[in-house]
Order: structure tokens, then sequence, then C-alpha cells
């Protein structure tokens, strides 16, 4: 491990020991931190969860939430860097402020709709792009697994009860706006005036991946699933937000949430 970076390290060290890490209270980003080794992420973690760092015996011990979750050789380190992406909260839900692109990553604006997907399955789809090699058969599994997360690092998909609380009028108000030239809705928090837009580019066939009412309709994947080979989703209008059910190998967006304590 390079000089330089054993003095990053050491600061690195110095931070968590002075809390500058140590909470995720009151955050408006999602701070991510990725262990570089020969050229290749080693383990990567969500910053903002770690506990400690101590270094002992040329080894690098990460806790987090008390357990000791990974312990890294030094001498092996290329570097360890942090990437931040912004968050709002919206109702006790921290939300992504962008819709998830390619896997692992997120789309360049907010108006942009990414990639679409099917239920757990991490293939994305753009969505003006021609569809070929669509599989129209119904995805395997009941759970989302973490293996087809195609959120980035230290984001995953929002459950049931994070889209109701989306939707939830009482503390939560949205409304259709065209941001940018983009038509999409507005979802605002009552209480903090946080708010964050998701475009609304339609929905795409089980059959062949074809797209459907792309600038009248928000359709977002959750996480949970309903009965049989179906699952829920976040739909929306001009009209109404609201969510429903749907077969697991339509293509729907994705707009992630942060995996930090809400």
């Amino acid at each position: 491990m390079k000089k330089n970076n054993i003095i990053s390290l050491f600061l690195l060290l110095f931070l968590f020991a002075t809390g500058t890490f140590s909470s995720a209270q009151d955050q408006t980003a999602q701070v991510v931190m990725q262990v570089y080794s020969n050229g290749t992420v080693e383990y990567n973690v969500n910053a903002l969860s770690v506990d400690s760092m101590p270094l002992r015996d040329k080894l690098l011990q990460v806790y987090v939430k008390g357990s000791l979750m990974k312990t890294l050789d030094v001498l092996q380190i290329d570097s360890i860097t942090f990437q931040e992406e912004p968050l709002v909260k919206i109702n006790g839900v921290a939300w992504a402020t962008r819709n998830v692109d390619a896997p692992g990553t997120f789309a360049a604006r907010s108006e942009d709709a990414g990639m679409f997907y099917q239920w757990n399955r991490k293939t994305g789809w753009p969505a003006a792009d021609a569809v070929s090699g669509w599989d129209n058969s119904y995805p395997a599994g009941n759970t989302w697994e973490k293996s087809n997360n195609p959120c980035p690092d230290g984001w995953r998909l929002p459950t049931l009860a994070d889209i109701q609380k989306l939707c939830d009028e009482s503390n939560v108000s949205s409304e259709w706006i065209i941001q940018n030239g983009i038509p999409g809705r507005k979802f605002t928090d009552k209480t903090t005036e946080n708010f964050i837009f998701l475009p609304a580019p339609g929905y795409h066939s089980s059959f062949d991946g074809k797209p459907f009412n792309a600038g009248t309709l928000g359709n977002y994947w959750s996480s949970s699933t309903a009965s049989g080979n179906l699952s829920y989703y976040l739909y929306f209008s001009g009209n109404l937000a609201n969510w429903n059910f749907v077969g697991r190998h339509y293509g729907r967006y994705v707009r992630a949430v942060a995996e930090i304590a809400q």
C-alpha cells in the first residue's frame, strides 16, 4: 500500500473516531465507502452505518452496528473512496433523487426515465430502444433477491410500506407537473417541504417489453409481493398516485430508497 494511501487511511480512521461518519441522522446524502484491492472493489458498505474501523497488526476491521463485518489486509488496499448520492426524506423515507439506470447506477437527471426492469431480474432495458431477447416468463422467487438488486450499493427497492408512506395524503401532497419539459409527479412532505420528482415513462408489456403510456403514467416497482405471481408497484397519472399489484413479468421502473436508518 502506497504511503499517501496509508496517510489517507489514518485520516479516514480519525474521521470515524471523531464521529464525522457516525450517524445518518439528518443527513441529505447516502455515502457509500468502497475499498479497492488490486484494482477492484474488495468491499463496500454504507459509510454512515459503520461504527468503527480499528487498525490492529496491519489488519483493518470494519464494525457495522456492533458486529465485525470485514477484516482487510492494509497492505493489500489500493485506495478507499466515498461515493455520495443525494437523498430526500419524504414522510420518514429516504428516497433517491433519480431513477435507477443500468444496474448499479443512477440516471443523470431526475427527469430521466433510466432503465426498466422485470421483478427480481437484474437486466435493465433502455426506455427508448427496441427490445430484443425479452423473457416473458414469470420471474422465479418470492423475494427480490439481493443478488438481483439493480440499485447502486447502499440502496434498495422500496417496499409497499415505503410507497404507502409516499402516497399518504395526510403527510404528503402530490401534483402532476412538467419539469424541464418532462411530465411526471412531484411528491412533497407537508411538514418539511422536501420534495422529489418522478417522471412518467409508462410501463412495458409482459409479452414483448413494448412501451405503453409514456408521458401519461408512472409505474415503479416495489420489492413486496402479492399473491401468486403478482407484486406491488407505485402508479400515478395526472389525477392520482396510488399502489396496485401486477404480474412480475411486466416492465417497470425503479426509484431506490437508502439503506440507512429511516
